[in-house]
C-alpha cells in the first residue's frame, strides 16, 4: 500500500508505467499498512477508516482511468468486536482503543469495519468496465 496521502498522485502513474512493460502485473490493493498511525489521545497503533476507504477507493479510480482490472484486496481483520481501527459505522474514536485493543502487531478491521470497507470495495467494483460483477449480471 502507498497510503491515502500518495495512492490518488502515485498510482495512477505506476499502473500507467507498468502497462508499458508489457509483462504482466497482478495488481492489489493494500489499504492497510501505510495507513497506521499512533493514536494522540494514547500512543498505540491505529488505522482510520476514512483513510483505507480512500485509499481503496483511489485504488479503483486508478484501475478505471488506466483500464488495468483489478486483482484483489488485502484486508487485516479480526471477526470479534475488537477496537483497533477507529471510525467506520460504529464509528469508535481514539478514545475506544483501551476497550477491545487485542492485536500485538498491526491494528485489525472488527467485523462491522470490515463490511464497510468490503461495500466499499463492492460499490467500487460495481464501476469497473471489466469487472467480473458487470459481466455475471
Amino acid at each position: 500500500g502507498l497510503g491515502v496521502k500518495h495512492a490518488k498522485q502515485l498510482l495512477p502513474q505506476l499502473l500507467d508505467a507498468a502497462t508499458t512493460t508489457g509483462t504482466p502485473v497482478c495488481w492489489v490493493c493494500n489499504p492497510m499498512d501505510a495507513n497506521t498511525r499512533r493514536a494522540a489521545a494514547n500512543g498505540r497503533k491505529t488505522r482510520h477508516l476514512d483513510d483505507i476507504t480512500a485509499e481503496i477507493q483511489a485504488f479503483f479510480a486508478a484501475c478505471r482511468h488506466t483500464g488495468t482490472i483489478p486483482a484483489g484486496l488485502h484486508l487485516e481483520t479480526c471477526p470479534d468486536d475488537i477496537t483497533e481501527c477507529i471510525g467506520g459505522w460504529q464509528p469508535l474514536d481514539e478514545n475506544d482503543l483501551t476497550r477491545n485493543y487485542q492485536t500485538h502487531c498491526g491494528p485489525r478491521l472488527n467485523d462491522v469495519q470490515t463490511i464497510g470497507c468490503i461495500t466499499v470495495a463492492l460499490q467500487e467494483l460495481a464501476q469497473q468496465p471489466d469487472s467480473a460483477c458487470r459481466r455475471a449480471k
